[in-house]
């Protein structure tokens, strides 16, 4: 059967343990299903469209990829990798 699942019912029943921004920033990049708009103040997510994206992740876990990284965090790891080459230069 087909449910409208809110945002509290994504944490509590499928177990979706993630911030609404997280969860935005997926959609904006195709990694997790489109929210619908129901009404003025009301989004949701079709339980077969949930339970469709929770199985194509077990069937098919891919590594993670450095490219998804934060580019915060991917800076980070440049300079670190710059300093630890500084230092190995110096040393």
């Amino acid at each position: 059967m087909r449910r409208i699942l809110r945002f509290p019912e994504l944490k509590n029943t499928y177990g979706i343990d993630w911030t609404r921004q997280h969860v935005d920033r997926l959609i904006a990049a195709n990694k997790f299903p489109s929210k619908h708009r129901f009404s003025e103040n009301t989004v949701g997510w079709f339980s077969d469209e949930i339970e469709a994206w929770m199985a194509e992740r077990v069937a098919s876990p891919a590594p993670p990829n450095p490219n998804d990284l934060p580019k915060a965090r991917a800076a980070w790891a440049k300079q670190r990798r710059a300093k630890q080459r500084d230092n190995r230069a110096s040393a």
